[in-house]
């Protein structure tokens, strides 16, 4: 009684029809022996394999690693031609095992006939789990402390390398945000928070974000006087105005004439005015002005003027 068990390390060149490779093979087998007992042999070799629909035939040739390679050295050469339909497989296998003749053996010629058949057995799917690389580019800003990240609701401090690495994070998504008081005064994260990452299942996802310097807006809306001769107190009256882009939106009170925004991220704005007693007692557009490119770490001024709107008469 014979045996013989193998182990591959394969590396192929494939398309849809052909194969061709090369691999390591280790083999631990009794069948080249005359006594009892086995041998440990690694063999080299390469292949070649055809597929044309159901049917795959290949060609493999190994022959033994050996400090002693002419009294050692054994050959084998392998034929294997097999047939599947639907989940049945009839396969065909020939080889030949060629030892030298300190075994005073000839050649081993074996042929083999395998018939499988496949079964489904369903099983538990396991939830799959990905991998979230997160960066935080500061663009050489002096850090006195490190930014601590949320993802899903759970803090997380960078490593060593200054990435943040999470874990075993279930697909498809997850919830991104920065804590806001470790992000340094006068700076701010350029990018929408909280942002929702896709994650791809079994694979490590990268997001990286940028701390950029945090830019300002600020000046002074000019009254009609003749608003305040109607009793209404300068210093006490206020304007709202929304500062907003495609991602952000910002909101101010206006208090005697002034107004500021800060904080401001990078992008294109526009500025708007609020209040409805305003628009009911002024003619004037709505939006102050359009257009507004603001850069990380700048100082915008605006002043505008508003006018009094012309009382309508309505003849009935």
């Amino acid at each position: 009684k014979s045996f013989s068990d193998r182990l591959t390390l394969l590396y192929s060149l494939k398309n849809n029809k052909v194969r061709i490779g090369t691999f390591i093979n280790y083999m631990r087998t009794n069948r080249f022996l005359l006594s009892e007992g086995q041998e440990n042999l690694l063999f080299y070799g390469a292949n070649f394999n055809l597929f044309y629909k159901n049917v795959k035939a290949s060609f493999s040739y190994r022959n033994n690693f050996s400090k002693e390679e002419l009294v050692s050295t054994k050959s084998l050469i392998d034929l294997t031609a097999s047939y599947a339909y639907n989940d049945y497989c009839f396969k065909l296998k020939a080889g030949i095992y060629r030892s030298p003749n300190l075994y005073n053996r000839e050649d081993d010629v074996f042929l083999n006939f395998v018939f499988s058949k496949r079964f489904g057995i369903p099983l538990k799917k396991n939830k799959e789990y990905s991998k979230a690389i997160l960066s935080i580019e500061t663009f050489n800003a002096k850090l006195n402390t490190p930014i601590t990240m949320q993802v899903n609701g759970v803090e997380y401090k960078p490593s060593i390398s200054g990435e943040y690495i999470i874990n075993n994070i279930p697909a498809p998504e997850i919830l991104i945000d920065v804590v806001p008081n470790t992000i340094p005064q006068g700076y701010i994260i350029a990018e929408k928070l909280p942002m929702i990452l896709s994650v791809q299942s079994n694979q490590n996802n990268r997001q990286v974000l940028n701390l950029v310097k945090s830019s300002e807006i600020n000046g002074i809306i000019n009254f009609d006087t003749d608003r305040f001769n109607a009793g209404i107190n300068k210093e006490n009256y206020a304007f709202y105005l929304k500062l907003s882009s495609n991602d952000e939106v910002y909101f101010s009170e206006s208090r005697n004439g002034k107004y500021k925004f800060d904080g401001v991220k990078p992008g294109t704005y526009t500025l708007e005015v609020l209040n409805k007693d305003f628009e009911s007692n002024f003619k004037e557009n709505k939006v102050l002005k359009s257009n507004i490119i603001i850069l990380p770490g700048v100082f915008k001024e605006f002043d505008f003027s508003l006018i009094k709107s012309k009382r309508k008469i309505i003849f009935k």
